[in-house]
């Protein structure tokens, strides 16, 4: 059964292993390691000015989440800059990570530091890297909705009543989804995966 969201997908791309693509220019970009796509990447005609500086400090998962961005933005005729909300998803992403930071700031009694206050943001670490780079200046948090997929879908239509668009994630196994969505309308299934979703013609889910 089909139900209609809305929110319609402006542009997308998608990360696994050595491929960087994107859904409605068709762009594939492909390199041996991150570092070679992000090279690829900038090297676009057109592709406007992304700040990348933090690009060599992040880890796999920071990077392979800038590289979807950038490309989806970039798939999607848009600009950085604005009040763009970005919104992270699936029970992956920088979970093991953030596990491993917690376990030593505890260890070591780093929660008595004046630092503390930065670490409740962890779980959204890709995507608030995500947002530093394109300069987006909206909502950006990270949603774990157990699996129910349908959840987040109807999560982006409350974003866009109070934004322009939003730049959403959501990670299937080894590949990277990011979506950049602008209200209007899609009839789905309510259930519909982020790969169904990508692979879909335009206008046609």
């Amino acid at each position: 059964m089909k139900i209609t969201y809305g929110w319609q997908v402006a542009g997308a791309a998608k990360i696994c292993g050595p491929l960087l693509v994107s859904r409605r220019k068709k762009l594939v970009l492909q390199s041996g390691d991150l570092p070679g796509l992000l090279s690829a990447l900038l090297a676009l005609p057109g592709l406007p000015r992304v700040a990348t500086e933090d690009f060599r400090r992040g880890d796999s998962v920071v990077r392979q989440h800038l590289l979807a961005a950038i490309l989806a933005v970039f798939d999607a005729d848009a600009a950085p800059g604005g009040s763009t909300a970005l919104i992270g998803h699936s029970r992956s992403g920088c979970l093991q990570q953030n596990r491993a930071y917690f376990t030593d700031y505890f260890q070591y009694g780093r929660q008595y530091g004046k630092g503390h206050l930065f670490v409740g943001t962890l779980p959204s670490t890709p995507v608030c890297e995500a947002s530093i780079a394109l300069g987006f200046h909206g909502a950006a948090y990270y949603l774990d909705t157990l699996d129910r997929i349908g959840d987040f879908w109807r999560e982006i239509e409350l974003l866009l009543a109070d934004h322009p668009s939003v730049l959403a994630f959501h990670r299937e196994k080894e590949t990277l989804f990011a979506f950049f969505l602008t209200p209007g309308q899609t009839a789905a299934p309510e259930d519909i995966s982020p790969a169904s979703l990508f692979d879909a013609q335009e206008g046609l889910v």
